[in-house]
């Protein structure tokens, strides 16, 4: 190799070892200020290393414990799932008991819903757990969470060959016909809550359309009948000012019929019993006995004969019907 080339050669590994401990130097430059102050913990996990897509159930009920899994990526061990709202998260509300690590993808969060948090969207939230408490928060889904009011249970006796209403004798235990919330196409809320209307009112919605639509039965003194899709509202049973004492009997007004869902015809479209006892109509009917059996069931009857009458919407004419069933809540109510 002449003394030219060797000259060249050395030349270029010169300026490739300065390019190199130069590259080096850039990585490791202290001169600028660190991403971490001094003394803070360090989680690392940044909020856009880390992905919420979703949380199953995405609901619950007041008063209730349970677990809910909060499915995205970029979780690590350590991780904290919260419940907030505004960026505000109040445990007296909605507590994080716990939340274990499943994988990347996956927390299991078990939480408390309190029988007095506010009711409606609540965001999920993850933080960065440190030793001292709950870190830095790298993650939030928006809206991921909705505190509902209660559902009920409508229960009818198959046994019922001296009531006017009677069930469709379907989803039987053998005793009784049970109208569940979710239940082909069955619609039932307790507005327990100022999430909706907070009047206290448990309702129940069998729909008019569909594959599936459950039906009640309406017998009239003269031997006319009915079978038809219905709106059931039974008035005041629990809010959050008031609810009726264990053990207590009151009078409440029922409304019972199609008139609320659907066009099909019927004798009265809608029957109400109980003149002035939650608004002034139905005059002349008589309200039905709601009696609280527990935290969760109420018992309903029509009022013995011959104060019985319900109110005929369509006409105002008043027919004695006797009704009698059990309403059973899907949690405590106080």
């Amino acid at each position: 190799m002449s003394l030219r080339a060797m000259f060249l050669r050395a030349s270029t590994l010169l300026v490739c070892s300065v390019a190199v401990l130069m590259v080096a130097c850039e990585t490791r430059d202290t001169t600028q200020p660190s991403a971490i102050a001094p003394g803070s913990p360090s989680f690392g996990r940044t909020a856009a290393s880390l992905s919420l897509t979703s949380v199953n159930p995405d609901s619950g009920a007041l008063s209730t414990t349970l677990d809910v899994k909060v499915n995205g990526n970029g979780f690590t061990d350590g991780m904290v799932a919260v419940w907030q709202q505004t960026g505000v998260a109040d445990p007296s509300q909605i507590k994080t008991n716990s939340t274990k690590y499943i994988s990347a993808k996956q927390l299991v969060a078990n939480i408390t819903i309190s029988g007095t948090a506010t009711s409606g969207q609540w965001d999920v939230a993850i933080y960065a757990g440190g030793k001292t408490g709950i870190g830095s928060e790298l993650g939030v889904l928006k809206n991921g969470f909705k505190v509902t009011d209660p559902t009920a249970t409508w229960i009818y006796p198959l046994n019922d060959a001296g009531l006017a209403v009677r069930s469709d004798h379907l989803y039987s235990n053998g005793v009784s016909s049970i109208y569940a919330n979710g239940m082909c196409s069955l619609s039932t809320t307790i507005f327990a809550t100022a999430t909706r209307s907070n009047s206290g009112d448990a309702t129940l919605n069998t729909g008019a359309n569909g594959k599936c639509v459950r039906h009640f039965t309406f017998v009239y003194p003269d031997g006319y009948s009915e079978t038809l899709p219905s709106f059931n509202n039974l008035r005041m049973i629990a809010n959050t000012f008031y609810s009726i004492p264990i053990g207590t009997t009151v009078a409440r007004q029922l409304h019972m019929g199609s008139d609320a869902i659907s066009n099909v015809p019927s004798r009265c479209g809608g029957l109400v019993w109980g003149y002035g006892v939650q608004s002034n109509i139905a005059a002349g009917s008589d309200s039905v006995l709601v009696t609280r059996i527990d935290a969760q069931t109420w018992h309903v009857v029509s009022r013995p004969a011959p104060d019985n009458l319900a109110w005929c919407r369509s006409t105002g004419q008043l027919f004695a019907m006797a009704v009698d069933f059990t309403l059973v809540s899907n949690r405590p109510l106080p």
